[in-house]
């Protein structure tokens, strides 16, 4: 009996090691395949819109008070968005995002442009909120459509029949 639990143990250890061989040669392969500028332009890419997917989906479902209320800043965009307001939504919410984008993106030194547009059909306009940009780049170097820069996406859901806040973390 001893043997044979062994001789499984055995067998396990080397199909683990056969794992960890194929993933070592999946890796340096990788490595070996991508010129370092591809390399670093695919890493960099990556990185840019994984930070934009996950600030995104974590700044709409951060809490913020309004009215003595806990609401999340997607409740409040649809309630500025409407015009369907039970506290002073859109100060609640420039007061929300402007204290998470000075203590987030500003000090990372990321180039960013926010903006919430409501999506009805296919036109689309803003909800009345100002942009959001890093006021650390002068007025030059913010982020505008003229500069190179990528567009996360992220939509919020409206009262229905009214469409959808989009909001949109731009990135130059």
């Amino acid at each position: 009996m001893i043997a044979e639990e062994r001789r499984g143990q055995a067998e396990i250890v080397g199909l683990m090691l056969i794992v960890v061989l194929l993933a070592v040669g999946f890796l340096l392969y990788i490595k070996f395949s991508l010129a370092p500028d591809q390399q670093a332009n695919a890493y960099q890419n990556y990185a840019s819109t994984q930070l934009d997917q996950t600030f995104l989906v974590s700044l709409l479902s951060t809490d913020a008070m309004c009215g003595g209320l806990r609401y999340s800043v997607s409740d409040l965009v649809a309630a500025v968005a409407t015009g369907n307001e039970r506290c002073d939504a859109e100060t609640a919410l420039n007061d929300t995002l402007t204290t998470v984008l000075n203590r987030t993106l500003d000090p990372w030194g990321i180039n960013y442009r926010l903006v919430f547009l409501k999506k009805t059909g296919d036109s689309s306009q803003g909800i009345g909120l100002e942009e959001y940009v890093n006021q650390d780049y002068p007025p030059v170097a913010q982020c505008t459509a003229e500069k190179d820069h990528t567009v996360q996406s992220f939509p919020v859901s409206i009262a229905s029949g009214l469409g959808t806040v989009e909001a949109q973390l731009w990135q130059c």
